[in-house]
């Protein structure tokens, strides 16, 4: 369990799916992903789990994790849930973020997805970003969640949640909440990074980050914009160097976390902080008058600063 996600000891479990004419009762539908294996499962009297991972990979070294969980005859609400995870996501990992994606009910249930990240898990010395969903049903708890070590392209978190988005809860039992009309959808196979519909971008729901969970999306990445009718290109390591070039002017500084906040300190200028936003490809930096910038999200570093 050392290696593992930093949520896996806090929430775990899943089924398989099988035949719709073979449920009864109460049940989650999902389907193990394409390319993926089951690499753990277990069933005791309180709960149901099974840990997946792409194949080649194992649940002690992986890159991305799909998580299953039921909990028999837990009477939670999915708020109530999420408040307990994020208690132990901070007493689990320091610096560790929780931001709300969507809310709602699925196919009569009262339905939470949200995205929790670690900034570093000590054991393995990596992030993670985890989009967890959970499902108040009538008999159980249910939990689905997928896990990165690094944060993932827009394109592969748009896959992911509509994978989530698919993740149901039904009853045989009950005609309004019956299991075919819980539609299910194949997820993507392992490692994909672009999204079969071009358009489902604008169809998923995705996370607004904020602080230290924006700053962790940017790190390993670039910014573009105008800076006083120049054009801004800026590059941050993840060994804490920054590197700018605005116009034909190149500087290398320094980045460090205070708080929620990030400081840059280039040569010949004071330290400067903000407080930094992420909504999908553009990041929006708040200086300390509240007065912002907003720039254009690159992937790597494409200008080779």
């Amino acid at each position: 369990m050392t290696t593992r996600s930093v949520l896996l000891g806090l929430i775990i479990a899943m089924v398989a799916l099988p035949s719709l004419a073979e449920l009864e009762n109460e049940n989650i539908l999902t389907k193990l992903p394409t390319g993926f294996k089951i690499g753990f499962q277990q069933k005791n009297a309180g709960a149901l789990i099974s840990e997946m991972v792409p194949e080649g990979q194992s649940v002690n070294n992986w890159t991305e994790m799909v998580t299953v969980q039921v909990f028999y005859g837990l009477k939670r609400t999915p708020e109530e849930f999420k408040a307990k995870m994020d208690e132990l996501l901070t007493a689990a990992c320091s610096g560790g973020e929780s931001a709300p994606v969507a809310k709602g009910d699925e196919n009569g249930y009262p339905a939470l997805v949200w995205l929790q990240t670690c900034p570093l898990n000590k054991s393995t010395g990596k992030p993670e970003y985890t989009w967890i969903k959970a499902i108040q049903g009538n008999d159980s708890f249910y939990v689905a969640q997928v896990a990165f070590k690094a944060m993932p392209p827009k394109e592969t978190i748009t896959q992911w949640m509509q994978y989530l988005r698919a993740v149901a809860v039904c009853d045989t039992r009950l005609p309004d909440r019956s299991c075919a009309r819980a539609a299910t959808w194949d997820a993507p196979a392992a490692g994909t990074q672009a999204a079969a519909n071009p358009d489902a971008a604008t169809q998923a729901p995705t996370a607004k980050l904020t602080g230290r969970t924006a700053w962790n999306a940017l790190i390993g990445n670039s910014i573009t914009g105008d800076d006083d009718g120049e054009t801004l290109v800026e590059y941050y390591a993840p060994n804490g160097t920054a590197k700018s070039r605005s116009g034909k002017e190149l500087s290398t500084g320094k980045w460090t976390l205070r708080g929620e906040q990030v400081c840059f300190k280039y040569p010949g200028y004071d330290t400067d902080c903000y407080k930094v936003e992420v909504n999908n490809d553009v990041a929006t930096f708040y200086d300390s008058d509240g007065s912002r910038s907003t720039y254009t999200m690159l992937k790597g570093n494409p200008k080779k600063l």
